[in-house]
């Protein structure tokens, strides 16, 4: 069965065919109409396997089977088989995102001490990001270096932004703001100089270039719900703190205001104590 290449059998696998019923119907369609023994004998599969698979394949529409006897199997065009796999996995993805919302707003709250959350790595880190601006509704407020201003791009954005973010170049604030297109929308630079002179230091050490990487700095508080910290340091993977507890939100409110040096207003309900 060498002519069906791994590859294709992955790429049906990611499409959402199972192992085994990916083989056989690639093997159909190479052979085009044969008997189960000839079949059986092309993929090197047990019997019971190859008739398990066939009806599966004949249920889902991606095999058709003839009423003589012996029976003869014929694939449907790839094109068909495609199609119908398509609109398998928008149904089930329509379905999979309504009972996974259910859950969301059935879960149990949990307490406040298992509210904090460490998030490491770049690649969690980034999606979980455009996730919570995704999610806000009264408002999103962030201070941040110039590397995140592509995870507020091509994203549907529907709460007030006020974005503050580390550049010395003058005039990003505006392509920022032409970038994202709304209007309730505000951004504002701070050049790093400032920034570095916000930063709190126990030692001069901590204020060496190579111990900061001001670029990596990110704070964000959406609604009056969460928060997420990164600290300027250079590291090789990033890490950040996630946290949806009432204290956490008033010490990223406090820690933007003192890195920053701005008065960090909160529209939502919650007021700092």
């Amino acid at each position: 069965m060498e002519i069906v290449t791994q590859r294709l059998i992955t790429a049906l696998n990611n499409m959402g065919l199972p192992n085994l019923d990916a083989k056989v119907y690639a093997a159909l369609v190479y052979l085009n109409s044969v008997g189960a023994k000839e079949l059986i004998d092309f993929v090197e599969i047990s019997k019971p396997s190859v008739y398990d698979s066939l009806q599966k394949l004949e249920e889902r529409g991606l095999v058709v089977k003839n009423s003589y006897k012996p029976s003869i199997y014929t694939a449907v065009s790839p094109n068909l088989a495609i199609e119908i796999i398509n609109r398998e996995y928008d149904q089930a993805k329509e379905v999979a995102l309504e009972e996974l919302q259910h859950l969301i707003q059935s879960q149990k709250i949990k307490e406040e001490n298992d509210a904090i959350w460490t998030v490491f790595g770049e690649r969690n880190i980034r999606p979980k990001i455009r996730e919570m601006i995704h999610s806000a509704e009264d408002y999103i407020i962030c201070l941040m270096g110039e590397r995140y201003i592509p995870l507020f791009e091509d994203l549907e954005i529907f709460a007030p932004l006020t974005l503050y973010i580390v550049s010395n170049d003058p005039d990003i604030s505006s392509r920022v703001e032409e970038k994202l297109g709304k209007s309730n929308t505000s951004v504002t630079s701070i050049p790093i100089s400032e920034i570095v002179k916000g930063m709190p230091h126990s030692t001069k050490k901590e204020q060496s270039p190579e111990l900061m990487d001001i670029s990596n700095l990110f704070e964000i508080i959406i609604d009056d719900k969460e928060t997420l910290s990164i600290p300027p340091i250079r590291t090789n993977k990033l890490t950040g703190l996630h946290s949806s507890i009432d204290l956490m939100l008033y010490v990223a409110i406090d820690r933007m205001e003192m890195i920053s040096g701005l008065a960090i207003h909160t529209p939502g309900k919650k007021k700092r104590k």
